[in-house]
């Protein structure tokens, strides 16, 4: 049984981000620096992100969906797969929020989303507390 508490963020734990655009990359990195994360890591594509997630338990994931290799969804899906990742939420980064593709990202196993082009600190801030308090009520049913 899972226990509210069990669902936060550790601003301690690894995040990871990934996106083909290293601007994006450096701009989130910045933005979770300043938000007190301490253990930020980068990928460019999904296909690497599993790899780096594989061999550490993250407490976040933002990732893009448009990526070379393999993209932000699958790389949710694959990571849905895993028991160890059910608490961790999961944000998409996209310049597409049409309904079509908030639907697909939550099938896939994403918590919440950011649009591109819009991303200020208070946006990711409340878009991880959005993804923590939607990780916890998916997982308590």
């Amino acid at each position: 049984m899972i226990k509210a508490e069990e669902v936060k963020i550790d601003k301690r734990k690894p995040v990871v981000i990934v996106d083909d655009d290293e601007v994006v990359l450096s701009f989130l990195k910045v933005i979770l620096d300043n938000i007190g994360f301490t253990d930020i890591r980068t990928a460019v594509d999904g296909q690497k992100a599993l790899v780096i997630m594989l061999n550490m338990t993250p407490g976040l994931l933002i990732t893009d969906i448009d990526m070379p290799v393999m993209n932000g969804l699958q790389l949710v899906h694959q990571v849905r797969k895993k028991r160890r990742f059910d608490k961790m939420p999961a944000i998409a980064l996209t310049a597409n929020d049409t309904k079509e593709m908030v639907i697909r990202a939550l099938k896939a196993g994403v918590d919440s989303y950011l649009i591109k082009g819009e991303i200020k600190e208070a946006d990711v801030r409340e878009k991880i507390q959005d993804a923590v308090q939607f990780r916890l009520q998916k997982l308590l049913g």
